[in-house]
């Protein structure tokens, strides 16, 4: 079985290995940027609610657009990451119709064929657990930091009403 799961590697499997190690790549970019909006944003780090409402300068103080950036940041790659994700599914059952359409010939080879053909399935599937996995160590981060920017901002729910409203 590990045979025929690697066999087809060379074919339609390589742009699901090739997406899946540029997708590790945007999951340390989102985990890196998450982790350190939350890192500079939370009451340990280098954020403090009452130096930032006094405006001195102590330390390292960051700016309001400093923090929007960060957020930014930080919500852009996530939502690559969440993105690329999605798409490994898709590729593997599209992996699959392909090695279908041109299967030919006589029973044995159809077997084997379709054999071949559901690999880009499982390696579709097998990437699509570990991502999804993996999503929520981000999540986590990114929740925290998020709300740590929106308070240090003074985002609220009633602030973000009353600017639609307006």
């Amino acid at each position: 079985m590990l045979e025929a799961i690697f066999k087809n590697f060379l074919g339609f499997d390589i742009i699901i290995m090739l997406l899946a190690v540029a997708n590790g790549g945007v999951f340390y970019m989102a985990y890196t940027a998450a982790r350190k909006l939350y890192k500079d944003l939370s009451s340990d780090g280098l954020w403090q609610a009452d130096v930032r409402k006094d405006k001195k300068k102590t330390g390292k103080q960051l700016q309001d657009k400093e923090i929007i950036a960060l957020r930014n940041k930080a919500e852009l790659w996530y939502t690559w990451y969440v993105n690329i994700s999605a798409i490994f599914p898709l590729l593997g059952i599209l992996g699959t119709v392909i090695a279908l359409i041109g299967m030919q010939g006589d029973a044995m080879t159809a077997d084997n064929s379709f054999l071949l053909a559901l690999t880009s399935t499982f390696w579709g599937l097998i990437f699509s657990i570990v991502f999804k996995s993996l999503q929520t160590l981000i999540e986590a981060k990114l929740d925290e930091g998020v709300r740590e920017a929106e308070r240090c901002l003074g985002i609220t729910k009633d602030t973000e009403e009353s600017n639609e409203k307006a």
